[in-house]
């Protein structure tokens, strides 16, 4: 389905913000985190500095909303198609 798709790609693309904002900042993530599990690896590691927080909370905010439309469209295709 295209909107799954086009939502899944965002949701990609905030991330792949988030982790350049983090490189500028000398913090690397691990290579492949689930998506479920990016958020949480983050908020820990964004906490202590007032201006990364500044700049990535809003990120993740949006990529969470992304996410969870996504999921909440991935049900509802999976329940049509049984």
């Amino acid at each position: 389905m295209n909107t799954r798709k086009v939502l899944l790609k965002k949701t990609m693309d905030l991330a792949n913000e988030v982790r350049g904002l983090l490189d500028i900042f000398g913090v690397r993530l691990p290579r492949t985190v689930k998506h479920g599990f990016f958020e949480g690896l983050v908020r820990p590691m964004i906490e202590m500095d007032d201006v990364l927080a500044h700049a990535i909370n809003p990120l993740l905010a949006a990529r969470t909303v992304l996410f969870q439309h996504d999921l909440e469209l991935d049900r509802h295709v999976k329940r049509a198609a049984s």
